[in-house]
């Protein structure tokens, strides 16, 4: 009789590869940012909010660096090698997505 309406949602959140599922989404704080290395991984779209954020990392925040990565096609998940590359490099991580 009626439209159904219902919808599902899904959560954005993704388990780490290689995580216990009771540890999912529990990083360890760094605690400052000052002196650590900080990574990022643009999606392709994101460029210049990431310049800006390396910027404010180096200045506001006195990070000790900054690496920036850019994944290789903006409609594809990160190659696992790129995102273990990353993961491995820098004591923080922040992965962009479109905005």
């Amino acid at each position: 009789m009626g439209v159904d309406r219902s919808f599902t949602i899904f959560s954005p959140v993704g388990i780490p590869r290689n995580a216990d599922r009771s540890e999912a989404g529990k990083s360890r704080p760094l605690g400052t940012l000052a002196g650590k290395r900080i990574g990022l991984l643009d999606d392709g779209v994101t460029e210049a909010f990431f310049r800006r954020l390396e910027s404010l990392l180096m200045t506001k925040w006195e990070v000790g660096s900054v690496g920036y990565h850019r994944k290789p096609e903006m409609t594809a998940p990160a190659p696992n090698s790129l995102l273990d590359e990353v993961a491995a490099s820098y004591d923080g991580v922040v992965i962009g997505t479109a905005v």
